[in-house]
């Protein structure tokens, strides 16, 4: 990312460059308080009016989960066929659609229902996914299978992994660390690496996307190992 810039409560502007397009892109937070389709269909020419080709869409709890997924739907939740919508309305303003996944932080909306609860990687946090488990991995899969199934035809696919609070602390992933003797950076990049892969291998043509936060302070053996 070249820069970004707050454009509203609920979005901002990100500038990713790529070797054959300059992507704009408006972060739409759609957790919590999600705003109506109709409002949508007014701002998104506005987003291409102002120079965005893009929206990166994180749903969170709004989107419709179905199934095993089914306890981590909101009560306002979209429905499959608003997201249809919402789709052919950013079509309709040439925005191109990256859906936003959490796959490690910011996991509070999947670990705080009993459910899932055993899967974190501090028992009292829910913000973060414990990467040791399996089980933790087939949930990964299950999410993005399901958001996949509603954005056919993507190019793009944001895994997160932003603010992994924690991370190092449980007594898994200390246990780990101790008898690798790799940094808490290893570990992260290790649970990176298998998201991607899975995305990679699962949906082909489909390239994973990650913020950069967490490997700022990485080695470059970390990063090219």
């Amino acid at each position: 990312m070249d820069g970004e810039q707050d454009v509203s409560n609920n979005g901002k502007f990100t500038v990713e460059k790529t070797a054959s397009v300059r992507m704009i892109l408006v972060h739409l937070d759609l957790k919590g308080a999600p705003p109506k389709v109709s409002y949508l269909a007014e701002v998104f020419p506005l987003f291409s009016a102002l120079g965005a080709n893009g929206l990166l869409i994180e749903y969170e709890d709004t989107f419709p989960y179905y199934e095993e997924l089914l306890p981590l739907r909101s009560a306002h939740a979209y429905s499959p066929q608003e997201i249809r919508e919402i789709l052919r309305l950013a079509q309709m303003s040439n925005l191109e659609v990256i859906p936003l996944l959490q796959t490690f932080g910011h996991m509070e909306f999947v670990l705080k229902h009993k459910e899932f609860a055993h899967l974190r990687e501090m028992p009292m946090y829910p913000n973060s996914l414990n990467p040791h488990k399996e089980e933790s991995h087939q949930l990964l899969h299950v999410i993005i299978r399901q958001v996949m199934e509603l954005h056919p035809g993507v190019r793009w696919l944001h895994i997160g992994s932003d603010e992994v609070y924690y991370l190092g602390e449980g007594e898994e992933s200390k246990k780990y660390l101790s008898e690798s003797g790799q940094a808490v950076e290893d570990l992260f990049m290790c649970h990176l690496k298998k998201v991607a892969a899975h995305v990679v291998s699962t949906y082909p043509g489909i390239k994973p996307i990650a913020w950069d936060d967490m490997l700022r302070g990485a080695s470059a053996q970390t990063l090219t190992g």
